[in-house]
């Protein structure tokens, strides 16, 4: 409330104000710590507080809703919300990208400490027990899906204490997941020295992606401009390496 009633004074007493005054962008998340965490309103999540950062700039408020990933998308896809945090373009091709990318995600192969297999080339999947989120699975791995034994499983916020309980009992060899959320995963919950990263695929933009809805094409011209202008300014703060330390993984 506060934070609205600042926006709307500022709008009431600025002469010429920003075009974004006290409008409300919604959009789509999910549970994906450290870059998206609904639970922690002090932590919030790296890409929450740098899209907000952001939008804040243009004097917009950002109205972030948690979802599971494949809701996450429909629902942009349909127009319910403007936007979802933050897909790569392969991940939902119909979306809106601006050209400006909010981050890069690197999937990557965890095992047992005591596994020897390593990930060097798509081939490597090759007969492999392999657990990996629902509708996510990098490109680069197509060729060779079917030559695996590959068992997707709902992402959400449960998904990594179900991943790395079935690797621990032998329900799996690896799984397959984001490198930051993974270590994050594993250093609070003291699992480092049993579970290990066995290599990772090639990396991904991630972007703040928007609806495709036709009726928003001129709302969506007005708030990715807002944003890409946003993110210049912070780069040029060095606002994202600031954020990289607050959350340790500088």
């Amino acid at each position: 409330m506060k934070l609205i009633l600042t926006c709307c004074l500022l709008a009431f007493f600025v002469v010429t104000p920003s075009v974004g005054f006290c409008e409300t962008i919604t959009v789509s998340t999910i549970d994906w710590c450290p870059f998206i965490c609904p639970s922690s309103s002090e932590r919030p999540g790296l890409l929450v507080e740098y899209t907000r950062a952001a939008y804040e700039k243009a004097g917009y408020k950002v109205e972030f809703k948690d979802y599971p990933w494949t809701r996450a998308v429909k629902n942009v896809e349909s127009g319910k919300t403007d936007a979802v945090l933050a897909p790569s373009k392969s991940e939902a091709p119909s979306l809106v990208y601006p050209e400006a990318e909010i981050g890069v995600q690197r999937f990557c192969f965890f095992s047992l400490q005591e596994d020897s297999w390593k990930y060097e080339k798509p081939e490597s999947i090759i007969n492999r027990r392999i657990l990996h989120p629902q509708d996510v699975l990098p490109e680069e791995l197509g060729e060779y899906k079917n030559k695996a034994n590959l068992k997707s499983l709902p992402y959400n916020s449960n998904y990594l204490k179900q991943t790395t309980t079935m690797l621990q009992k032998g329900r799996t060899e690896s799984v397959l997941m984001t490198y930051y959320s993974m270590i994050d995963y594993l250093n609070k919950n003291n699992l480092a020295d049993k579970i290990k990263l066995s290599g990772c695929v090639s990396s991904a933009k991630l972007y703040l992606a928007f609806s495709p809805v036709p009726e928003k094409k001129k709302r969506n011209e007005k708030i990715i401009t807002a944003f890409e202008k946003g993110i210049k300014e912070l780069k040029k703060e060095d606002f994202f390496k600031k954020l990289l330390v607050k959350y340790k993984l500088d």
